[in-house]
């Protein structure tokens, strides 16, 4: 009985090393002042990829750029936190994160572009609704249930997109004016 709690005890001190428990690890920010600047970028973010799509910045420029500042800022805290951890990522593991950042530029590429087509709210509205279409997706392709709370919060997002279209089809920033920059991008594209 004593040999099986002291190979417990030493299994418990190898994984609280590789994988510290939440009280191992004490954060530096509280969670709830992460979760603000958090909630601050990324509701921030859209408006200044507006400010720099009206200075004539091209929106691939915008996502490159961003990705490309993003990635200086992080990858050296990431070397210094994780570095025993990066070199042991196979080749395998580098292709799917390859592959991940090439989808994440992808969405940037077209999330930003979309934004001289229609509102910033629109914009945002379908970018974060991406939550509906795994849960539908699911529920088809997976053949998963979904719950009651689900359906709620399905119909919840169709009703808000559903208000924030109706807002657009008037005088909003994105009605007018996006026809307008539609019909001269199909025209110029016609023309070549």
């Amino acid at each position: 009985m004593e040999d099986w709690r002291s190979v417990k005890a030493t299994q418990t001190a190898v994984r609280d090393q590789i994988i510290p428990t939440p009280s191992a690890v004490k954060p530096r920010l509280s969670p709830i002042v992460s979760l603000g600047i958090g909630v601050a970028a990324v509701s921030t973010a859209s408006l200044f990829v507006r400010m720099a799509q009206q200075s004539e910045v091209p929106s691939l420029a915008i996502a490159a750029l961003r990705l490309t500042m993003a990635a200086l800022i992080l990858f050296p805290l990431a070397w210094v936190r994780c570095r025993d951890e990066l070199r042991r990522l196979s080749r395998r593991d580098l292709a799917i994160a390859f592959a991940c950042g090439a989808f994440l530029g992808l969405h940037f590429a077209t999330w930003i572009s979309s934004l001289q087509f229609t509102s910033v709210a629109s914009s945002v509205m379908l970018v974060t609704v991406s939550p509906l279409f795994v849960a539908l997706g699911s529920a088809l392709f997976l053949r998963e249930k979904l719950t009651g709370l689900a359906l709620t919060g399905i119909a919840i997002a169709i009703a808000g997109g559903l208000l924030i279209s109706l807002g657009d089809s008037g005088n909003s920033a994105g009605g007018a004016d996006s026809a307008r920059r539609s019909t001269r991008t199909c025209s110029t594209c016609g023309s070549r």
